[in-house]
């Protein structure tokens, strides 16, 4: 599972992918459905420009990985505790 659908969360999902194949089960848990490329979205106030935002089931689909559109609140450890 990867948490976050960000940079480092794309990133993450398509090296892993490339890494480990079909080798394991990926999920990328975001909580928005869309990518937004942030550093855009400065010049949004003054009609200059906007965020490039791309849905997130595009990567998800290409490297036939699981999408959840939720929040992640915690994360076990191979314990099961909480961190």
């Amino acid at each position: 599972m990867i948490a976050g659908g960000g940079v480092a969360g794309l990133e993450a999902l398509l090296g892993l992918r490339a890494m480990a194949g079909d080798r394991v089960r990926l999920t990328l848990v975001a909580p928005d459905a869309d990518f937004s490329y942030r550093p855009l979205a400065v010049a949004e106030p003054f009609a200059l420009g906007h965020a490039y935002r791309v849905p997130l089931s595009e990567f998800t689909e290409d490297v036939g990985a699981e999408l959840v559109a939720d929040a992640a609140v915690a994360v076990d450890d191979q314990a099961g505790r909480l961190q």
